[in-house]
């Protein structure tokens, strides 16, 4: 499982007051460009939710549950997320 703090992944220039994310769409970007980095390396997402507590200054988090995907020669404990 992942959480993903949108904050940290829209960059400055897109932080509002207080480094929150107010944009919806700059949000589910930042949370977008995670998931599909990970399914680059061979993590599939199974489930997806927002958090439903906002952080200190209004920031919600995203999770999500990965499925690794290996090729039969690779042992459990081979697979990363980077």
């Amino acid at each position: 499982m992942l959480m993903i703090k949108p904050q940290f992944e829209v960059g400055r220039e897109r932080l509002g007051a207080g480094g929150v994310v107010h944009s919806p769409s700059d949000r589910r970007q930042a949370i977008d460009a995670v998931v599909e980095d990970a399914a680059g390396l061979g993590w599939i997402p199974q489930w997806r939710a927002d958090s439903q507590l906002a952080g200190p200054a209004g920031n919600l988090e995203h999770f999500v549950c990965f499925h690794a995907v290996r090729s039969e020669d690779e042992e459990p404990d081979d697979i990363r997320l980077g």
